[in-house]
């Protein structure tokens, strides 16, 4: 972990996933991934070319259906990473009903960032809502296309 942050913190890019910018653009942020995914980071937890905390793995990574081989994932930007198509996407429709709950944009963060991300914001993720406020919310999100017809 330390590793991975160190290097994030050189390449310059542990301020984009640590500091959120709410006129972040999906170009931009597209590029920032480029930028991650071209320092060659692999998970902490990748082991003999398999997760090591499968059956304890992050929500975010469950949603995550790779068919490719794991070498491909180096570069999933010019490699032809085949992912499986999820009808529903549960960690971001999680993901859009907290940004709503906090009345701005959350992004996802590299798991090696965590801790100093939780030092940094810790007041935030403390913050408490109504369970029906924000399981409505992620419920909402999670089937608004087929809602919206």
């Amino acid at each position: 972990f330390e590793d991975r942050a160190r290097r994030l913190r050189e390449a310059g890019l542990d301020g984009h996933f640590l500091d959120r910018d709410p006129e972040l653009t999906p170009q931009r942020a597209r590029e920032i991934a480029a930028e991650y995914f071209g320092l060659g980071l692999v998970c902490p937890f990748l082991e003999d070319d398999a997760c090591g905390i499968y059956e304890q793995r992050p929500f975010v990574c469950r949603q995550y259906l790779v068919t490719s081989p794991a070498e491909m994932c180096a570069d999933p930007f010019r490699n032809p990473v085949v992912a499986v198509r999820m009808i529903i996407a549960p960690a971001t429709a999680m993901l859009r009903a907290v940004s709503a709950a906090l009345g701005k944009p959350q992004y996802s963060v590299p798991l090696t960032l965590l801790m100093q991300y939780v030092a940094r914001h810790r007041v935030e993720l403390e913050e408490a809502f109504p369970a029906e406020d924000v399981y409505g919310g992620v419920l909402r999100e999670t089937f608004a296309r087929f809602l919206s017809g």
